[in-house]
């Protein structure tokens, strides 16, 4: 005879459940403190603390995963990344927030796949456009200048009048030599 498992319904969560959901977030604001106050090893071992308590919460997965990235644990912080992509692979804000954790660590083609994601499953068009913008500093932080501008043009494309878009065209024209276009797109603002 083959037992089945019992599972609890997904309504309120129960005393345990409870629980483990403060003392994650507590051991979270405290981890926080601790990386403010340079104790760099005591917040990634808090934060590892946290996300035993909760492993599916997003927000600790990120947190784990930037601080192991800032301490070098590459391999460590690619791990918990892709996992939270694993948790919620049709996401795309959840495909947005690993792009900017790559971003942080020092991962800039894999924040440019990640964001390339975000906008294959997103189709709300001021969401597309930050998230095109994003993909355009990417690109030129990284010197790929002439990715960079197609970003740029695409996002300009659905939000013309967009502060951030038209800064970063001028930005682009200077660093591609057109000093008179930077200039004029810099005063048509």
């Amino acid at each position: 005879m083959s037992r089945k498992k019992r599972r609890k319904p997904k309504g309120k969560p129960d005393r345990t459940q409870r629980a483990n959901h403060l003392k994650a977030l507590a051991l979270t604001k405290v981890a926080k403190q601790a990386w403010a106050a340079n104790q760099r090893y005591k917040a990634v071992a808090l934060l590892t603390e946290a996300v035993q308590r909760e492993p599916d919460n997003p927000e600790i997965l990120v947190e784990l995963a930037t601080a192991c990235g800032k301490q070098r644990d590459y391999e460590r912080a690619e791990k918990l990344l892709a996992r939270l992509m694993e948790l919620a692979p049709r996401s795309a804000s959840i495909y947005h927030t690993v792009a900017v954790a790559y971003s942080i660590i020092d991962r800039p083609e894999r924040a440019a796949e990640c964001l390339r994601r975000s906008l294959e499953l997103n189709r709300d068009a001021k969401t597309t456009v930050d998230t095109l913008l994003d993909l355009a500093n990417l690109y030129e932080r990284s010197h790929q200048l002439d990715e960079s501008r197609e970003a740029v043009a695409e996002a300009l494309q659905r939000d013309p009048e967009n502060q951030s878009g038209q800064l970063l065209r001028a930005t682009l024209d200077r660093r591609q030599g057109d000093k008179a276009g930077a200039e004029s797109r810099l005063r048509d603002m």
